[in-house]
């Protein structure tokens, strides 16, 4: 793997990050347009397409330009103890809002667990895997090549939480208060940290970081999809907290069993 220049990490970070940028602004404001399928009722929006383009195409050109793009997908290197793991974060982690909420909702029923597992596979091949391509499966590593691994892994998650600028000004857009949008773009941080570390424990394998990050997804739209939650302060705030312990947890963990090496077997993968 060639390494990186400090030039081409930036100039990087601002075309992936612009695009994104460019792709959710124009969801927000463009009028929405939505393409139905009679047939079968299938229908999607303009906003929707113009969102997951914002990590589809910065993904798939990684994936036809650059073999170790590719290989990351296809490598499955990583323990069953990982996956399980990563599917254990990314399920419970937004569940820690429960700690912050205002007040005391009500339970899971039966159709709840259905919806999560329904959003779960409708998530699993969309947004999840072009930015873990994106950001674990190329711009970790190749940060890995120029920088000790510490500081590789703030920087990548640093640039991950920065490409959601378009996704933020979405939610604010969609009417999200302003007074949780800075919560929520330090959790992504914490989140990018918990997921550099579940790529390195996997061994450079990407799958488990895709199914972590699609399980988050999928338990955050049901938690937050709920009740009117989307304004809790307190539930933000909460998941956060959580967010950073795990992520202080893992990256002590991964940073003692694999110490440089961890920059070393990623440059090589």
């Amino acid at each position: 793997m060639s390494r990186w220049a400090w030039s081409k990490l930036l100039i990087f970070e601002a075309v992936v990050c612009t695009f994104s940028l460019i792709c959710s602004v124009a969801g927000s404001v463009a009028p929405k347009l939505v393409l139905t399928i009679p047939a079968n009722g299938f229908a999607i929006s303009s906003k929707i397409v113009l969102l997951l383009a914002s990590s589809l195409v910065p993904a798939l050109v990684l994936l036809l330009w650059f073999p170790e793009s590719r290989s990351a997908v296809l490598r499955f290197t990583a323990g069953v103890k990982v996956y399980l793991l990563a599917v254990g974060i990314g399920f419970l982690l937004p569940f820690a809002s429960y700690m912050g909420a205002r007040h005391s909702y009500p339970p899971w029923s039966s159709k709840t667990g259905i919806d999560w597992i329904r959003v779960f596979f409708i998530n699993v091949l969309l947004s999840p895997l072009w930015e873990e391509i994106i950001w674990r499966g190329y711009f970790y590593p190749k940060a890995s090549s120029m920088l000790k691994p510490p500081l590789a892994v703030v920087v990548a998650a640093l640039g991950w939480a920065v490409w959601h600028a378009g996704f933020i000004f979405l939610l604010y857009h969609s009417g999200i208060s302003m007074s949780v949008l800075p919560i929520f773009a330090v959790q992504l941080f914490f989140v990018g940290i918990i997921q550099c570390s579940v790529f390195s424990l996997g061994n450079g394998s990407l799958a488990p970081c895709v199914l972590l990050h699609t399980a988050f997804n999928a338990s955050t739209t049901i938690y937050y999809g709920s009740y009117d939650r989307v304004a809790d302060t307190g539930s933000y705030v909460a998941e956060t907290v959580a967010a950073c312990l795990i992520a202080a947890i893992l990256f002590r963990v991964t940073e003692k069993r694999y110490g440089p090496q961890i920059g070393q077997s990623l440059q090589r993968s």
